[in-house]
């Protein structure tokens, strides 16, 4: 009996190590919307030389075409693809755009000329998607490592590290243990997701609508909202109680693995001939770790959240849900997105490693 139970342990580890390698060496990207994109825009890369990657406030915030015609009435060239994904964490947004540089290496791309990355502090992942693939496939051993020291340098209080930690945890062992590497998902049909101009932007109006498959209930956050319309309000009233833009010492909230991460990034694009810039969108709950990446890397930073600066874009009136603007909204904010971009388009600081230069 014992012999029997010790040769069941032994299969069962032998299972665990087996299904471990598959994981971490033959795992992918396991995000259906964002993957049929990524596949579309990099099988038409020569079309496009811009691309957006973030959360659903970029894919739903930022609109392409919009954004190109306005860079082109001041002489600014860009064919713009949204690879903002709904439910994206700052971690995944990191490892999607670190795998297209890799990719585009391997291409020895040379068309595309800018990024734009939404920057987010740490968050824990979604109950419903920790339990899904999206919520795992990513926190590898190496982005496991970056949680844990982000959460070690942040200022957070004891509990609340905990919390974001024990979420990035479960990832952890879901990556090990779960099942990565097998996709047992329906091929999609693109066109849901590319959208009607096929540079990967649908509005939530047209979501709602049923243009596209969902990660999320968004008719439900919407009327949750509409049953609450303060809720927005009180978002902003306590970003403001809590001064988030009006503290002068950003230093207080540096975490310097993330500014490691991002200067990485900054270097890498720049060897590929990429600008990157960093976005940081409005409606967020919390802004005081992300202003700290603004004020480090300046040269490179769009930031459109401060209430007092953009009161249209914490307004009911632009409002789809709480955290999110409307298809109205979304035009005021690509509006200011592509004046803060020009400006920085052709502006002659770049950034190198962290260090701001002044070209000659």
């Amino acid at each position: 009996m014992k012999k029997f139970l010790k040769n069941i342990l032994l299969f069962l580890a032998i299972i665990l190590v087996v299904n471990a390698v598959l994981n971490i060496y033959f795992s992918k990207i396991c995000d259906t919307r964002y993957q049929t994109r990524y596949n579309y825009f990099i099988n038409h890369i020569h079309d496009y030389n811009t691309v957006f990657w973030g959360s659903s406030r970029t894919a739903y915030h930022c609109i392409p075409l919009y954004f190109d015609s306005l860079n082109a009435s001041k002489n600014i060239s860009t064919r713009t693809f949204n690879l903002g994904t709904p439910g994206n964490k700052v971690i995944e947004t990191y490892y999607q755009y670190e795998n297209f540089l890799k990719d585009y290496a391997a291409r020895k791309g040379t068309n595309v000329k800018y990024a734009l990355i939404e920057i987010q502090f740490l968050e824990p992942v979604t109950t419903k998607n920790l339990t899904t693939k999206k919520g795992y496939y990513y926190m590898n051993a190496s982005n496991f490592k970056f949680a844990a020291e982000y959460l070690k340098q942040s200022k957070r209080k004891p509990a609340t590290k905990i919390r974001v930690g024990a979420n990035c945890l479960a990832s952890a062992l879901q990556k090990v243990f779960g099942f990565n590497y097998i996709d047992i998902n329906k091929e999609p049909n693109a066109s849901l997701y590319l959208g009607k101009n096929k540079d990967g932007y649908i509005s939530l109006e047209d979501e709602s609508a049923g243009a596209a498959d969902r990660h999320v209930d968004i008719e439900g956050m919407r009327e949750i909202y509409l049953k609450d319309t303060t809720s927005l309000l009180k978002r902003k009233l306590k970003i403001e109680k809590r001064k988030d833009f009006e503290i002068t010492d950003h230093n207080k909230f540096n975490i310097p693995v993330n500014f490691k991460r991002i200067a990485s990034l900054i270097k890498r694009s720049q060897d590929s001939g990429i600008k990157l810039y960093l976005v940081i969108q409005p409606r967020v709950e919390d802004y005081n770790e992300v202003l700290a990446v603004k004020y480090h890397f300046p040269g490179n930073t769009i930031e459109l959240a401060n209430p007092r600066q953009y009161p249209a874009f914490w307004a009911n009136k632009y409002a789809y849900d709480v955290g999110h603007l409307n298809y109205p909204g979304a035009r005021l904010f690509t509006n200011s997105l592509s004046g803060d971009f020009i400006k920085l388009a052709t502006d002659k600081i770049i950034a190198n490693n962290n260090i701001i230069v002044k070209q000659k």
